[in-house]
């Protein structure tokens, strides 16, 4: 740099402000929203604006949805949740490829994002977050959803069911009352009231949620009643997410009842699961020992407890004496080959060990092929 007009100090100086941007850029990016309490936060923003109108929430969203970072979803691995067997004895046959589960969620009004929250995170905690990404994708993309045709068929077949179950119409009846619905004016007030927790999903959820996922949902319903038969036949096919088609199997959600099947009513929604990938044991045992008022052992301390029953002699005590010709005969019976002697394996198989992982269970040499099981 000798002779030039840039000085060292300068150059210095370029690089050091150079490298202070980039840092101030990376700590931005990790500032962003990665619990519940930004979104909830998130939430309170989007309600005040909407209290201006559907245009200012517009604007807030597009505001605030750079800030929202990309949703990733849980690797595939198993759900430790409760089963909602009422929605199970529900779900339709020959729908679905292979046994699904139906998984419960709350139902106070955040029953569709707390299923959302199960199929992306694994357990309902993260509902708010999932309201919150649902509502920026239908406030900043209007058009998009009131100009495909399919989903005016589908806000109508649920516009008619509730009247029908709400007025005891019929059907003819509920379709002239239609006629004048202006459909971008639900719209904006569906997309308004979503701004408030505990608000009730409808249709306009259920179509921004696989472009929310980036993964197509399947919406599947129970097959006891004739009068939703209409609503079946609307969401026979897959959700898509909006501009493409991912690769993956479609996440499942199922449109249930919290009543009875004599009371039957479309007001609750669930997540379905592969029957493969539920692991329920947990929740069990913990009902169990609330209703005992005792803690109840871990699935280790029960493997435990069963090798200290199989034990009858303390192993600090001394063995009793033994003739010549016993000693050989044990000593024979308990040799093992110098290959397998004092090794242990462990089975990757083993359903218990959290994806990734390559920690497993503990077997003795000649056992190493076997596989514990969770029921």
């Amino acid at each position: 740099l000798r002779g030039s007009s840039t000085s060292v100090a300068q150059v210095l100086a370029d690089t050091i402000g150079q490298h202070v941007d980039q840092v101030s850029v990376d700590m931005s990016a990790d500032a962003r929203p990665t619990n519940q309490p930004y979104y909830k936060a998130y939430l309170k923003k989007l309600e005040d604006a909407s209290e201006g109108g559907f245009d200012d929430l517009f604007d807030k969203a597009n505001q605030l949805r750079p800030e929202i970072p990309p949703l990733i979803m849980r690797e595939k691995g198993s759900f430790d949740s409760d089963i909602d067997e009422m929605s199970r004895k529900l779900i339709p046959t020959g729908k679905l490829n292979g046994e699904h589960i139906a998984l419960r969620t709350k139902g106070d009004g955040n029953c569709l994002f707390r299923a959302a929250s199960i199929l992306a995170f694994g357990d309902e905690s993260k509902h708010l977050e999932m309201r919150v990404r649902t509502l920026l994708e239908l406030a900043c993309n209007k058009l998009r959803y009131l100009n495909d045709p399919n989903n005016k068929q589908r806000i109508h077949a649920e516009e008619r069911y509730i009247l029908r179950k709400s007025s005891r119409k019929r059907r003819d009846e509920c379709s002239e009352e239609l006629d004048t619905l202006n459909l971008e004016v639900y719209f904006k007030q569906v997309v308004r009231e979503t701004c408030k927790e505990s608000n009730s999903a409808v249709v306009w959820h259920l179509l921004a949620l696989p472009t929310v996922f980036w993964r197509s949902v399947k919406i599947v319903f129970p097959e006891v009643t004739e009068d939703i038969r209409e609503l079946q036949e609307c969401f026979k096919d897959a959700i898509d997410p909006c501009g493409g088609r991912s690769m993956l199997d479609p996440l499942v959600i199922m449109w249930t009842s919290i009543k009875p099947l004599e009371e039957m009513k479309l007001n609750h929604f669930v997540p379905l699961v592969p029957a493969g990938e539920v692991h329920s044991l947990g929740k069990e045992r913990n009902t169990t020992a609330k209703q005992n008022g005792s803690k109840q052992p871990s699935e280790q301390d029960e493997r435990r407890n069963r090798d200290s029953n199989t034990q009858t002699e303390p192993r600090n005590r001394d063995p009793p004496p033994q003739s010549a010709m016993d000693q050989r005969q044990n000593k024979k019976k308990l040799s093992l080959s110098k290959k397998d002697n004092g090794k242990f394996y462990y089975c990757n198989s083993d359903p218990c060990l959290s994806p990734g992982t390559k920690e497993g269970k503990l077997t003795v040499a000649g056992a190493r092929f076997s596989k514990v099981l969770v029921t």
